[in-house]
C-alpha cells in the first residue's frame, strides 16, 4: 500500500481492519495504540528511553479486535458471559442486540 514499506517501524491504529493494518501485521510491524506515544513522551521527559523496549510497547499493542462489535446466537446464558469476557479482553465490544449496522462479527 503506497508508501508503507519495511521501513515503517511501527503503526499507530485505533482499530483493527484497516490495509494499513493488514500490511503492518504481514511485514511484522507492531501495530500500537495512540496511548504508546503518550508513554514515550511522559517517559522521555524523566528519562532515556527506547521506544521500541518490550515493557514500554507490551502495554500499548492495538487488542486484536479493538473496533470490532461482537455478538452471538445460539448460545447459553453462561456462554454468552464467557464469550464477551473474552471479546472485552481483546478490545471488542460486545452487543446481545444483533444490529446489522453495527455488528462486525457474529458468533454461531
Amino acid at each position: 500500500i503506497g508508501n508503507f514499506t519495511r521501513h515503517v517501524t511501527h503503526l499507530i491504529a485505533g482499530q483493527v481492519g484497516s490495509t494499513k493494518y493488514k500490511v503492518a501485521r504481514s511485514l511484522g510491524t507492531p501495530v500500537l495504540c495512540s496511548s504508546w506515544v503518550d508513554k514515550c513522551w511522559e517517559e522521555g521527559q524523566k528519562r532515556l528511553i527506547h521506544a521500541t523496549d518490550a515493557d514500554i510497547m507490551s502495554c500499548h499493542r492495538c487488542p486484536p479486535l479493538s473496533g470490532c462489535v461482537v455478538s452471538s446466537t445460539g448460545f447459553s446464558m453462561e456462554g454468552r458471559s464467557r464469550l464477551r469476557t473474552l471479546a472485552e479482553k481483546h478490545g471488542a465490544e460486545y452487543t446481545s442486540h444483533l444490529a446489522k449496522d453495527t455488528c462486525t462479527h457474529l458468533i454461531v
